[in-house]
């Protein structure tokens, strides 16, 4: 898989991102497990801020001011639990952070499913995007150099190649070995700018490179040429849906992906899956009854 991305306000440098305290920058997101979700705002001292949430990336609404006393403001919003998914933006000085935070899940019944991770990290590693699942668990991706599956399975407590890694774009099958239903988040920076997921010949596990749903070629812009084909898997059946292109009303009976969800993409040619996102300024203004926040 290729993947490239112009690296416009959805990215930052890490090294750069202490010389931008003029603008917000959101680092370090981490989703507790049915619990709150973290992460640190860079910003200058002294400032008034807000803290803006949306289920989207479109609409957005402010949940909480504050004024920094340092430059790493620590935010923890403890209503995340309520949510299959929720975004972060702030604002201070008239300015909207350089980049997007959130987190987004999925639910694995017993058995299988298909899982992608629609988010950037400076570690995607199966060890740290996934670091609490059940003993007996496994994670298979695809090899497309050796056209066969790999086995990957967390045993006494950790992952058996606790380096291999679950990048935006990439999918996998997952492995619930459990009786009851497995909710997984994935959380990160959202990436932003036009997005490039290269698709080679024949069989690929694939993923959106945005946390979003919908169909999969008129909501998730998937392109497909004649004899293409698309595998979902059906959670509840515990089997494949096929979908070949083109079908007879292929606008209403397209596969729909869920957040987060992975599928097989079977392509007679190369192609590339083209995504954009831009997150639009935000107005800075604190409103009456925005839970305050000292930083």
């Amino acid at each position: 898989m290729s993947l490239t991305q112009d690296l416009g306000p959805g990215m930052i440098d890490s090294h750069a991102m202490g010389a931008l305290h003029s603008t917000p920058t959101l680092a370090d997101a981490v989703k507790v497990p049915h619990g709150p979700f973290r992460f640190t705002i860079r910003l200058s001292i002294g400032v008034t801020y807000e803290v803006y949430a949306g289920t989207d990336l479109d609409v957005w609404a402010p949940i909480a001011t504050g004024v920094s006393s340092d430059e790493h403001v620590e935010f923890s919003d403890s209503e995340a639990f309520q949510y299959r998914a929720r975004f972060y933006r702030v604002v201070s000085k008239g300015e909207s952070s350089r980049n997007i935070v959130g987190f987004a899940s999925t639910v694995i019944p017993p058995g299988f499913g298909m899982v992608s991770n629609p988010f950037h990290n400076e570690d995607n590693s199966v060890a740290a995007i996934l670091p609490r699942v059940p003993e007996g668990t496994t994670l298979c991706k695809f090899d497309i150099h050796c056209s066969r599956l790999t086995n990957n399975g967390f045993k006494n407590g950790r992952w058996t190649i606790g380096s291999e890694k679950l990048m935006p774009g990439e999918a996998a099958i997952f492995f619930n070995p459990g009786h009851q239903p497995l909710p997984l988040e994935f959380s990160g920076t959202v990436m932003q700018g036009e997005l490039t997921n290269s698709i080679g010949s024949g069989f690929s596990l694939r993923g959106s490179l945005l946390p979003k749903a919908g169909k999969i070629s008129v909501d998730l812009g998937l392109p497909l040429a004649e004899g293409d084909v698309v595998h979902v898997f059906d959670r509840k059946q515990q089997r494949y849906q096929v979908y070949k292109f083109p079908m007879k009303n292929w606008h209403s009976v397209q596969p729909t992906l869920d957040l987060c969800e992975g599928f097989w993409c079977g392509k007679i040619a190369p192609g590339a899956w083209k995504q954009s996102y831009e997150a639009k300024p935000l107005a800075h203004g604190v409103r009456p009854g925005d839970r305050r926040v000292h930083g």
